[in-house]
């Protein structure tokens, strides 16, 4: 099986580098110029069988103007499973803003990453296991010849690479620009 993770293009949030995990925030021209780009580059594809995005505006967006620059006709799989980690009260704030609002939080999230979890947000545990959890049933139910793109969120993808391709990373050291992609083959 061959997968396909894509990170969605840029967004107005992501320019200015705000938490926006739940936001449905939709990319903006430059994101669409990217998402143009992806698509040209994923014609050095033999195919693409299935696409998969969160229910966030953003992946489906990146997806569908991508795949229009393709002779591709996959299967189409969008699922709130794949949205991004909700941050809560920081959804929309740069982290100077999260510093001011929730400032106990914010240094216990500097401090302790994957446990510290934003008022009204959630667990990373939690954001973890329902990735995971859908990543190995989409694996199981899927033909070992199928080629997969995902287009997904940064968070999303450092779950997957870090948990399930390339255990070995750091999780923070895992990063993919906005419309780039990385293609594993799995056995």
């Amino acid at each position: 099986m061959r997968i396909v993770l894509a990170r969605h293009t840029q967004t107005p949030m992501n320019l200015n580098r705000c938490y926006y995990g739940r936001m449905d925030v939709s990319i903006n021209q430059t994101g669409l110029e990217q998402a143009q780009m992806l698509g040209r580059k994923l014609n050095e594809l033999e195919r693409v069988d299935t696409v998969i995005t969160s229910r966030l505006s953003r992946t489906i967006q990146t997806a569908d103007i991508a795949l229009k620059e393709t002779p591709f006709n996959p299967e189409r799989i969008v699922t709130e499973v794949f949205n991004e980690r909700d941050f809560g009260i920081w959804e929309g704030k740069t982290a100077d803003q999260v510093a001011e609002i929730d400032p106990e939080n914010w240094q216990h999230f500097l401090n302790a990453p994957f446990e510290a979890t934003p008022r009204g947000g959630e667990k990373f545990s939690d954001f973890e296991d329902r990735i995971l959890y859908k990543w190995d049933q989409i694996l199981y139910n899927k033909s070992s010849s199928d080629t997969l793109l995902m287009v997904l969120h940064l968070g999303v993808i450092r779950v997957i690479i870090k948990e399930r391709l390339e255990t070995q990373r750091d999780f923070w050291d895992i990063q993919l620009p906005a419309g780039d992609y990385r293609i594993f083959d799995i056995n």
